[in-house]
């Protein structure tokens, strides 16, 4: 019995012991370019259509959806990566009257703000040439188009 309660300080200690002060450092850096990508690239719903691109993606999320916070490292790499421009919209700023509904099917080809909606967060909005092109909502559907993108270009 005392070698088992004895246990349990050791594995915690050599738990502790494993992590390294250098992936402390080099996650903080992730990290501030993560907060620094989503910063700058944050629009308002009012600014879904940017004249000034012809091809983009939209990223709809909140802070306090799990699902978003699930897929945010793969969603921030492909914004780094620069391979197709990435804006942001944080449905929770009081700047955004976002139409919900089930019906986003409408939205494709819409090349006016009343013309869209969306499902929910994460939503995945691919505009190109002014309409929008794919509208999809969910984790896996909104990491399923940022891989084809990858492949693409």
């Amino acid at each position: 019995m005392h070698i088992k309660s004895t246990m349990l300080p050791v594995l915690m200690m050599a738990t502790l012991l494993s992590c390294s002060p250098g992936q402390v450092g080099e996650s903080s850096v992730r990290s501030q370019s993560e907060i620094d990508i989503v910063n700058e690239q944050q629009i308002t719903w009012e600014q879904l259509f940017i004249p000034s691109e012809d091809h983009y993606l939209v990223f709809f999320y909140s802070h306090t959806c799990e699902n978003c916070r699930e897929i945010k490292d793969e969603v921030i790499a492909f914004a780094l990566d620069d391979i197709v421009p990435m804006y942001f919209i944080d449905i929770k700023n009081s700047q955004n009257d976002i139409p919900i509904t089930s019906d986003v099917e409408s939205s494709y080809g819409a090349s006016e703000i009343e013309e869209v909606s969306i499902l929910g967060v994460p939503t995945l909005i691919e505009i190109y040439e002014g309409y929008i092109v794919c509208n999809v909502a969910g984790k896996d559907h909104c990491l399923t188009l940022l891989n084809e993108k990858r492949l693409i270009n």
